[in-house]
């Protein structure tokens, strides 16, 4: 608290010169007169009441900024199409005892800490089924939701063909189970969606019927990706030479370039995850 003082003007009608005030916190100081009108503040009381103006707008922008990175990483997760105990899969609670198992992972965790989202290329993972493939896949999604806050997302091709059936319909129950974004009501803007998203891993690729209306979905896919440099990750169970068949020339030679080949060829790894 201020002491009181007379606010006077001189008879000359000129504002006087600054004067000695009395602050109860910081003692004396010389007050200006401020615009003929009022006596200025103790200057140290105005430094301390701006800095905790500015540090109450710092603590509401990082609150913010936290509350923004939250809801953007339980949107990510919500729309990556893992569940159950893929959305539980993590580099850790992978069981790599043989020095085969552990290059492998070591190449998946390289590759989740350096690819970008204009590097390309991406990762093969082939090998026969209980090698933990998806559960690599799914933990490299996952890392990249949580560590690195990239939206990313893992499906088998099954489900993007289901995913795209429910789009035809115009029911609204048929289509909220493979919602993976709000707003994404078309069949073209899953396709976009798809095609434009950091990070694809496309689950069980060469399990289906292999129709030309399949073919052309999934090269529109890996079209736009190509074009954009988005990195994409291929889990199956077939080899190269029948990937190549199973999802036609003009895919297998866009997703090829650039990619880093993996062969899971231990025994089955079912029953051994942490």
């Amino acid at each position: 608290m201020e002491s009181q003082i007379d606010d006077r003007v001189s008879a000359s009608g000129a504002a006087p010169g600054p004067i000695k005030r009395e602050c109860a916190t910081h003692g004396s100081y010389q007050a200006m007169h401020i615009f003929g009108r009022h006596w200025a503040n103790c200057p140290e009381c105005e430094r301390e009441a701006q800095e905790r103006i500015a540090a109450q707008d710092a603590e509401r922008a990082r609150e913010q900024r936290v509350a923004v990175a939250k809801a953007r990483l339980e949107c990510n997760l919500r729309n990556c199409g893992l569940a159950g105990r893929n959305l539980r899969a993590s580099f850790q609670n992978f069981t790599a005892t043989t020095p085969k198992q552990r290059e492998v992972l070591d190449a998946v965790v390289g590759f989740a800490k350096t690819f970008t989202t204009t590097s390309g290329g991406g990762l093969w993972l082939l090998g026969l089924p209980g090698t933990g493939k998806t559960h690599l896949g799914a933990a490299l999604v996952s890392n990249s939701i949580r560590e690195r806050s990239l939206a990313a997302c893992m499906h088998s091709f099954g489900q993007i063909q289901t995913m795209l059936r429910a789009r035809w319909s115009n029911s609204k129950e048929s289509r909220s189970f493979w919602e993976i974004e709000d707003g994404l009501e078309t069949t073209d803007q899953l396709l976009e969606h798809l095609g434009t998203i950091p990070l694809l891993a496309l689950d069980e690729l060469g399990v289906g019927r292999g129709t030309d209306a399949e073919l052309e979905t999934l090269f529109q896919i890996v079209d736009r990706r190509y074009q954009l440099e988005r990195p994409t990750v291929v889990l199956s169970n077939l080899k190269p030479i029948e990937l190549k068949a199973a999802m036609g020339d003009r895919a297998y030679d866009r997703l090829r370039e650039g990619t880093r080949l993996l062969i899971c060829d231990w025994p089955s790894h079912r029953g051994q995850i942490k």
